[in-house]
């Protein structure tokens, strides 16, 4: 899991948090801080989570990729002895 997944929720769920507490209150400007501090923090959990996935998209594909370039070569290699 990358690390801007885990921080980031963090800094979402925080940021909830503060909202709320601002909301409750009645101070405008810890509401506004917390939003801003949840949406930076859903922007960052995002990110984290779009490098999680291009990572497992590399790393699983390395062996269909691996196979079907040995396929490949075993077929050039058929087709040029004839």
């Amino acid at each position: 899991m990358d690390e801007n997944t885990i921080i980031g929720a963090a800094k979402e769920a925080t940021g909830r948090v503060e909202r709320s507490v601002g909301a409750i209150v009645g101070d405008p400007k810890t509401e506004i801080r917390g939003a801003a501090r949840e949406l930076g923090g859903a922007t960052q959990r995002a990110f984290g989570d779009a490098r999680d996935d291009v990572r497992g998209a590399v790393n699983g594909s390395t062996a269909p990729f691996l196979a079907g370039v040995s396929i490949g070569l075993v077929v050039g290699l058929f087709l040029s002895r004839r």
